[in-house]
């Protein structure tokens, strides 16, 4: 093994020992799959869940307003009669009322409840959105982890070979052999390779310690993260007409869109019914202290109300209703072509990417036999470059993996999108 290939493994595992010891919270090492399934636990996901449970409450509160209700009356009087009467006696007259009471015909509560459940529905979908939004933060949290990883090693690998040029030309400055012109060029660069390293370390603990806020781990970033297999970047893309249906049809904030526009839509309705009849029934049974004239122990009413005038309450509440029908319209037919617009850029960037594999592969190839050939010079005391051909063979494993790793969140962009929860896509087939 080489003196430089043992410099860079030694430097390599310097900055993360003492994030060794601050992870004690995350499992070690940290996969991909176990930091997703981190993301219930987190602050954002918290707050959908809070939302979702003042949707669920908003339509338990609907429903119970059309439920039968049971209620206890306790009435505490004192009177004085204004004659002398041998039936009432005393000044108490206390009653004791309980009442079994249900609303029979009251359309505007009906749409209310309609309403409710709709919005509901619109927070559910809201809700799936969000929580895969948050996946794709850890996702890209995750990659930047790795890239900041490799980006680390070339500038480590280069200032090895840097300080080792440096520490040459420096002896043959002595004995005469280089000039003070080109040692000073060299010490230049080495400086400016050094201040690189120091930024790439900085990256490396900076983006562990977004990766741990995200997870909900403050202060306990990951030592370390595995390779993830992403096994789905060279699926076939489905045809982009096909991929615009479905992304049209299916696509979560479309559909909560539509469910809070048809929700808007029961409440003009509510607002309109108003103004119309109401018919409520209700059976009571009544207990008094002093028992006299006609005094019902038992009661049942059946009461219709009728609104005659409200004062333009009915018209206002339903142009008000309307007014926010159109604005949420307005945002679904936005929300269409936004979708549309994203589903197309994925789409050929995707397709532009896929396409790329080839120009890795020989990038790969060709650095495989460029640092094989370097390695063999080096092996034989001849001139060589091996130094270089290290520090290629990790630059083209970034550029690489930075383009894997990009071509995975937009594959999980657009399944987003199509509300799909697994890759590879599954759309229906065209007719």
């Amino acid at each position: 093994m080489s003196t430089l290939v043992k410099i860079r493994r030694v430097v390599l595992a310097l900055p993360l020992l003492p994030l060794s010891l601050c992870a004690e919270g995350l499992p070690q090492p940290l996969s991909l799959a176990q930091a997703l399934t981190l993301a219930p636990d987190t602050p954002a996901q918290a707050l959908i869940a809070a939302k979702q449970a003042q949707a669920a409450a908003k339509l338990e509160q609907s429903q119970a307003a059309l439920s039968t209700r049971l209620d206890l009356e306790l009435t505490g009087r004192w009177v004085k009669a204004t004659s002398d009467d041998p039936v009432y006696d005393g000044n108490s007259d206390h009653r004791a009322a309980l009442t079994l009471s249900k609303p029979i015909y009251n359309r505007s509560l009906q749409q209310q409840r309609k309403a409710a459940a709709q919005q509901q529905q619109a927070a559910q979908l809201t809700q799936y959105e969000e929580s895969a939004q948050i996946k794709l933060d850890i996702m890209q949290a995750y990659f930047q982890v790795l890239l900041a990883d490799l980006s680390y090693q070339v500038n480590t690998e280069a200032i090895a070979i840097a300080y080792i040029r440096l520490d040459r030309a420096q002896t043959r400055q002595k004995l005469g052999q280089r000039s003070d012109l080109e040692v000073a060029e060299l010490a230049h660069k080495y400086e400016l390779i050094r201040q690189q390293q120091r930024e790439a370390e900085n990256e490396q603990r900076l983006s562990r310690e977004r990766l741990a806020l995200l997870l909900n781990y403050p202060g306990e970033p990951p030592a370390d993260v595995l390779e993830p297999e992403l096994t789905y970047l060279h699926q076939a893309l489905p045809p982009l007409e096909q991929v615009i249906k479905h992304a049209l049809k299916h696509n979560q904030q479309i559909q909560a869109l539509q469910a809070e526009l048809a929700a808007q839509h029961a409440l003009i309705k509510s607002a309109k019914a108003s103004s119309y009849p109401r018919l409520d029934a209700s059976l009571s049974w009544l207990a008094w202290e002093n028992q006299y004239g006609a005094r019902d122990d038992a009661r049942a009413d059946l009461r219709l109300n009728v609104p005659l005038y409200t004062g333009g309450r009915r018209d206002s509440a339903v142009a008000a209703a309307r007014a926010k029908q159109q604005q949420l319209q307005a945002e679904l037919s936005q929300a269409q072509l936004q979708i549309r617009e994203q589903v197309l850029s994925l789409w050929f960037k995707i397709s532009a990417a896929q396409k790329q594999q080839a120009q890795f592969d020989s990038a790969l190839d060709w650095r495989d036999l460029y640092l094989d050939n370097s390695r063999a010079r080096y092996d034989l005391e001849l001139q060589s470059d091996l130094g270089n051909a290290l520090v290629e063979q990790t630059r083209v494993s970034l550029e690489t993996e930075r383009w894997r790793y990009q071509l995975a969140l937009d594959w999980q962009q657009l399944a987003i999108l199509l509300a799909q929860h697994t890759l590879p896509l599954q759309l229906e087939k065209a007719s």
